[in-house]
């Protein structure tokens, strides 16, 4: 998630998001990269969603998975 001062994510941090979507059947791509806002799409099958920033796709990821890693 985004720290205090609001730092952009790490390729390690979008990895570990990919990670844990991947383990409940989701996949996740940046739409677009770049400062200061990034988007990203989190799909399944024939369905997909856009999300503005990280911490809301590990956020909808932790949902989906039942909430085993709800923050």
């Amino acid at each position: 998630m985004r720290d205090c001062i609001n730092r952009p994510f790490s390729g390690e941090e979008l990895f570990g998001v990919q990670a844990r979507g991947a383990a409940v059947g989701l996949v996740i791509h940046p739409l677009r990269s770049g400062q200061p806002a990034q988007a990203y799409v989190v799909a399944r099958t024939a369905a997909s969603r856009e999300f503005e920033d990280l911490g809301a796709v590990a956020r909808f990821v932790d949902e989906w998975s039942g909430g085993f890693d709800a923050r």
